[in-house]
Formats: C-alpha cells, sequence, structure tokens
C-alpha cells in the first residue's frame, strides 16, 4: 500500500515513510481508492480496483491476527493457534484455531492481494489525476504553498 500511494502522490520515500507511518490501514485504503477515483483509468478499471481496496479492508482482520496477536502451534492437530487479547479499559481474551488447511488458504489469499496491490502501484505510477473545478478552488483560495494563481 505505501508503494502504491508513493507511486500517485510522488512523494519521495522518506516523505512517503513519514506519511504512511502516521496513517492507519483504513486511512490508506481510503487515500488509495480516492486517488483511484481521481485517476484516468478506465471506469470498470475504477470499479474493480475500489472492490480489491474493500476486500483487503474486510481482510484486515486475519492481517491484524497474524501480525498482532501471539501465536503457537497446536498441540496434537497439524495448525496454529492465536490468543487474542483486548485491554483497553476492558480485558477480553479470546483463542483462536486454524487449521493449516485454513493458514495456507489465508496466506494464498494474502499473496494474492499483495500481487494485485503491486499491478495497482503500477496503474497509479503511470496515471494522469485530475478533478475538475479543483485547480479554480485553489485559485480561489490564492496560497502560493498551493501553486501559482492564474
Amino acid at each position: 500500500m505505501h508503494l502504491a500511494i508513493s507511486a500517485a502522490t510522488k512523494l519521495s520515500p522518506l516523505m512517503n515513510a513519514i506519511v504512511c507511518a502516521n496513517l492507519t490501514l483504513r486511512a490508506k485504503l481510503s487515500i488509495l481508492q480516492s486517488l483511484v477515483d481521481v485517476s484516468d483509468l478506465k471506469d470498470s478499471q475504477k470499479a474493480d480496483l475500489k472492490k480489491l481496496l474493500r476486500k483487503i479492508g474486510a481482510f484486515s482482520e486475519n492481517r491484524n491476527l497474524i501480525a498482532h496477536e501471539c501465536f503457537g502451534i497446536i498441540e496434537g492437530e497439524p495448525g496454529i493457534g492465536f490468543m487474542r487479547v483486548k485491554a483497553r479499559g476492558k480485558f477480553e481474551s479470546s483463542f483462536i484455531a486454524w487449521t493449516r488447511k485454513a493458514f495456507q488458504a489465508h496466506d494464498k489469499t494474502m499473496r494474492s492481494y499483495y500481487d494485485e496491490l503491486m499491478q495497482l502501484t503500477v496503474r497509479l505510477e503511470t496515471s494522469k489525476f485530475e478533478v475538475d473545478d479543483f485547480t479554480t478552488l485553489l485559485q480561489i483560495v490564492g496560497s502560493s504553498a498551493r501553486g501559482p494563481a492564474k
């Protein structure tokens, strides 16, 4: 996602790292959906890419489980168990078990999303971005930080 944001916005690697480090997953997905929306991609491509980004958002709970929770091998059966702990004013814990087959399915999904995000990155890198009347709005504001007024 970071590469796709950088490809579209043309932020330097350092600036992109700083910006993306301060964004939630949901914020990154919203930014990417907005960038797709104002790109010069065909409407059918935009719809497909926005659908992909929504699917990634829906999958984020599984991604967070893998990335942030304690895990270990389940004794006696091939699989992995996760101990989810929530402690924000109230303590809750739960155990989530994935069979080997389920883990492999989630892994396959994540790899597919990665590949699709790389394709999105290439598309955004070569896209042009424009919205009707946005330049006029910036001229009305008149800030030199927003480009020269005409």
